[in-house]
């Protein structure tokens, strides 16, 4: 279960934890379990066939939890993590791995390191890493992002009135 949406844990459960993420996972709806022939019959489209649905963590909540995060480079919140913290080690609390579409082996790489050197690390340490995710996710904070969302839905309001008058 360690492609790039995963959760993680060692024999030391309480201490330890990771999540690794990046691609939303897949769950099925009733009409996917179906059999072949009987999801032929349905007079669903393939396309709600095979519906996602969102899932109920992402990076920035896992490090508001304190929980070490594995994430990539085509995500907005790899992104971001990258202005706040260089994202080449999960000691960090973030690691952000590159990822393009010729570069699958060195992503599995650097995921399997990462979790290596978390794995690694005593409690102090591991104390130490969920710190600061904690840091980290406080930058994220709502109270931070609201002027941009704000900024946006007045500049989309100037828009629609130079359109409608």
């Amino acid at each position: 279960r360690l492609w790039m949406n995963a959760r993680w844990r060692s024999a030391d459960r309480a201490s330890r934890r990771m999540m690794v993420t990046g691609s939303i996972p897949t769950r099925f709806t009733r009409m996917e379990k179906r059999s072949p022939s009987e999801r032929s019959s349905s007079t669903l489209g393939k396309q709600q066939l095979w519906r996602r649905r969102q899932a109920q963590n992402s990076p920035l909540e896992s490090i508001a939890f304190g929980i070490p995060t594995i994430t990539t480079d085509l995500a907005g919140f790899g992104l971001w993590a990258k202005k706040h913290v260089t994202g080449n080690d999960i000691c960090e609390g973030v690691a952000v791995v590159n990822r393009d579409d010729f570069n699958y082996f060195e992503v599995a790489d650097a995921i399997t390191s990462s979790i290596l050197t978390l794995v690694e690390k005593d409690k102090k340490e591991v104390a130490e890493i969920r710190k600061r995710s904690f840091r980290l996710a406080a930058k994220a904070e709502w109270s931070k992002f609201i002027v941009y969302y704000e900024e946006a839905f007045r500049i989309a309001l100037e828009h629609a009135d130079k359109r409608n008058n």
